[in-house]
């Protein structure tokens, strides 16, 4: 087994089948797909559990312990020497894991490959693309868009005990243990993941991101080795902080949200249209 695809859910049953056909119309076919309920109320167990095939596994304890719990978990239970990450209420372009696996098969000190992402909103109408800065000290990824090394996930991971940025604390965990640099971390400049962007930024949710990542950025200021690192981040969440109030009191977060995109070329809009009407139309056994 090459590939573990790992999908986290909880009361996602508005999205989830979407998500689940965007794994079934990969053109890589290498993979196992976990599935784990997060303690879901609504049908999402339920599409889950629907899919009959022997590459996915449905895992579910009734609990709801949170995302950074079930990636652990997700990274325990795989079979693929690669862990693909996938959001349950975003899709992927039918190429990313064969993108992916392939730069991860040529090139062994590459640990972790991310991509570009495409925002979509309502009946996954694309709104622009966006890319991910590559910082002095460390890449900015979206967290979804990675596909790791088993043995990277295991010695890197997540931190149950927080609630809000996970992924980034995650990720700056890596950064001090010298695994997460743009020595071993390769990013794919194509808008192979497709993003739900429907409320998925609230200044709620957003504000106590940087809170928590500030607490983080405090208990490792003793690193010296990222020093400047830190006190530039430290200092920019406030900032960021301040124009997201600014943003929320007026009633423009969407707005804001939307600012950080880049316009897509007429052929990228008819790209992610052909991709999307591709992973409509696949069919998966149990949810068709």
């Amino acid at each position: 087994m090459k590939l573990t695809i790992g999908i986290p859910f909880y009361n996602a049953e508005a999205t989830l089948a979407d998500t689940i056909r965007s794994v079934f119309a990969q053109t890589f076919q290498d993979w196992e797909l976990l599935l784990v309920d997060d303690g879901s109320t609504d049908r999402s167990l339920d599409i889950a559990k629907s899919v009959k095939d022997d590459r996915v596994r449905v895992i579910s304890d009734g609990v709801n312990r949170k995302v950074a719990y079930r990636h652990n978990q997700i990274t325990a239970n795989a079979n693929g020497i690669y862990v693909g990450r996938l959001d349950s209420d975003d899709l992927i372009s039918p190429f990313r894991f064969e993108k992916q696996v392939a730069i991860l098969d040529e090139f062994p000190n590459i640990d972790v490959v991310s991509t570009h992402y495409c925002a979509i909103i309502g009946e996954n109408y694309p709104i622009g693309k966006g890319g991910h800065n590559r910082d002095k000290y460390i890449p900015i990824v979206l967290h979804g868009s990675m596909t790791c090394r088993k043995e990277w996930c295991i010695k890197n991971p997540y931190n149950p005990d927080v609630a809000y940025a996970e992924d980034s604390e995650m990720l700056l965990q890596a950064y001090y243990r010298g695994q997460f640099s743009s020595r071993n971390v390769r990013i794919i400049n194509e808008p192979l993941y497709y993003y739900r962007f429907d409320n998925a930024i609230t200044a709620e949710k957003k504000i106590k991101g940087l809170r928590a990542l500030r607490r983080r950025l405090i208990e490792n200021s003793f690193n010296t080795s990222g020093y400047w690192f830190i006190c530039k981040e430290y200092f920019k969440s406030f900032l960021k902080e301040a124009v997201v109030r600014f943003f929320d009191m007026i009633g423009k977060m969407n707005y804001f949200a939307k600012s950080r995109l880049v316009a897509m070329t007429p052929n990228e809009i008819e790209t992610v249209g052909k991709d999307i009407k591709t992973i409509r139309e696949t069919k998966v056994a149990g949810l068709d």
